[in-house]
């Protein structure tokens, strides 16, 4: 691109952010660094009372998506809105850089994937809440009687350490019950993580029984 076009590009960036309330701009700021730490916005988020709301963030940038695209695309990103009525609308982060992408070693890409499906599966049971819950329990059921992806059982601290890296990339969240099992969230963002275009690729990656799969 034309440098000089460039310049005039962000040019008119700035103005559009230098344009808005005091408190506008704070919220941009804010927003920002809560898009480039989860990756995600989801459309809806629970209150204190577990009641379903509006997410304010999410709002905001729908509201300002084309001055947010515009400046996280100058840091490398791509933004995208998925806006329905359903629990999936999200407002999400791709990188263009390649060293922004993680590769997923063969047990991290089996849990991605079943993830995935339990994801799809516990939302077709109609759950009045927002929140996809299943346990370590059910993701190794699904990894060795389900799926039949590995012919010996893999390790407790294994999956553990898969889970940790799915953590890091804001799809799920893992917390210790008291029964010595594990608690999965999982967030409506592994859907744009593995589309289902992705779905193809992964699971003959891992019936081949390569060790890497890439995944961004």
């Amino acid at each position: 691109m034309n440098y000089r076009v460039l310049r005039l590009r962000r040019g008119r960036m700035n103005m559009k952010i230098e344009m808005l309330e005091e408190n506008d701009k704070i919220h941009f700021e804010e927003t920002v660094q809560k898009l480039l730490r989860y990756n995600h916005l989801n459309k809806y988020s629970l209150n204190r009372k577990g009641n379903k709301e509006l997410n304010e963030d999410y709002q905001f940038v729908k509201d300002n998506f084309d001055i947010f695209y515009e400046y996280l695309k100058y840091a490398g990103f791509q933004l995208y809105i998925v806006d329905d009525q359903y629990e999936k609308s999200i407002i999400y982060l791709e990188s263009n850089l390649e060293i922004s992408k993680y590769k997923l070693y063969k047990l991290e890409s089996a849990c991605l994937f079943v993830l995935r499906y339990l994801y799809e599966e516990e939302k077709m049971s109609l759950k009045s809440d927002n929140k996809t819950i299943v346990t370590m329990k059910d993701l190794y059921t699904n990894l060795v009687g389900v799926f039949n992806i590995y012919n010996t059982d893999p390790q407790r601290n294994d999956i553990l350490e898969a889970l940790a890296v799915l953590e890091r990339m804001n799809v799920i969240k893992v917390t210790k019950t008291q029964d010595d099992d594990f608690a999965i969230e999982i967030y409506p963002y592994i859907c744009y993580v593995l589309t289902n275009e992705k779905i193809k690729s992964i699971v003959e990656a891992l019936r081949e029984g390569g060790d890497n799969n890439e995944t961004e």
